[in-house]
């Protein structure tokens, strides 16, 4: 179907069918026409006056008679249904005192609204910490990441802690380091060898031979004063990570502090984690639904239509 209007009575959201083909005519500054198509994907006006519509039906009492045809109350114990002043995580009007407890009544998207509401409370007063062993490594498996940048920024920290006491990696350099390859750096280091020639004084004296006898500490010690400490350490720092964490920086620091692995991710390196708690939550629907989250006397999500209205029924007390 195709609908051909001037530009001057186009109005983008128009209500028209779903498909439709809108071709506006225009006409420039030297008379000169054009057309432009417009396909409508859907009737978002139509769906907005719905969604007022439903907001209007429901305000009027719709949530009081669905949970009353719920219960299969009859006219006296109805009686009995009283509306609460509290709301229901931003919804109101929605919570009910009745004789067999207290209820929320709620649409789907308030449901999810509220669940969101409930997850993010949860996530701020507990933390990551508060789920299981099991649910923990899915999150970090599926919802926790640290952008390549934030990973070179840490290892350049650590690199930087090595620099300035390389003394104290000492064992760093002498599991994930490579001493050969150091000191044949060193024999091509002409002001370290001098240094030791003119430090010995011994015609007799063997470079290759002093060279062959150091240890790592004294290797590193010659690097740190005469060759790139820097370049070997960031090497030794990057093999230590991908040798006995993958390369993951959170489950390093979390071994090395004995913090958890949550607590790290939440609190202590938040600032380069990237959390997609979005999916988190999902999850935990998917997993749980959300009535074990909402309904909070018996953990129960119940479904029922009342004038073409489908409303979700929680007991919460």
């Amino acid at each position: 179907m195709e609908i051909k209007l001037s530009e001057d009575r186009f109005i983008e959201g128009e209500v028209v069918s779903a498909g439709t083909t809108i071709i506006v005519e225009s006409v420039d500054k030297n008379g000169k026409t054009s057309h432009t198509k417009k396909v409508v994907k859907q009737k978002e006006k139509n769906m907005n006056e719905e969604k007022i519509q439903e907001k209007t039906r429901i305000e009027k009492g719709d949530r009081k008679k669905a949970l009353i045809q719920f219960l299969g109350y009859d006219a006296e114990e109805a009686a009995d249904v009283e509306e609460d002043q509290y709301g229901f995580y931003g919804t109101e009007n929605a919570i009910f005192d009745t004789p067999d407890g207290e209820y929320a009544v709620v649409t789907e998207d308030e449901a999810d609204e509220a669940f969101r509401d409930n997850q993010e409370q949860l996530m701020d007063d507990m933390g990551l910490d508060s789920f299981s062993p099991k649910f923990q490594k899915w999150i970090f498996d599926n919802a926790v990441s640290v952008s390549k940048l934030d990973t070179k920024f840490f290892i350049d920290d650590e690199v930087q802690a090595v620099i300035d006491s390389p003394d104290s990696y000492t064992s760093w350099f002498e599991d994930y380091g490579d001493i050969d390859k150091m000191k044949q750096e060193l024999n091509k280091n002409r002001d370290f060898i001098n240094a030791v020639r003119e430090e010995k004084d011994d015609e007799d004296f063997v470079f290759e031979d002093y060279l062959d006898n150091m240890d790592m500490e004294e290797v590193l010690e010659a690097y740190n004063e005469y060759d790139d400490l820097a370049s070997v350490a960031h090497d030794v720092v990057t093999e230590m990570l991908d040798k006995e964490y993958d390369g993951d920086v959170l489950e390093y620091y979390a071994d090395t502090t004995g913090y958890s692995k949550a607590e790290v991710a939440g609190e202590h390196l938040a600032n380069i984690v990237q959390i997609d708690y979005d999916a988190i939550y999902d999850e935990v629907k998917n997993l749980d639904g959300r009535g074990s989250s909402l309904a909070f006397y018996d953990g129960e999500e119940n479904e029922i239509t009342y004038e073409g209205i489908d409303f979700l029924i929680y007991r919460i007390n």
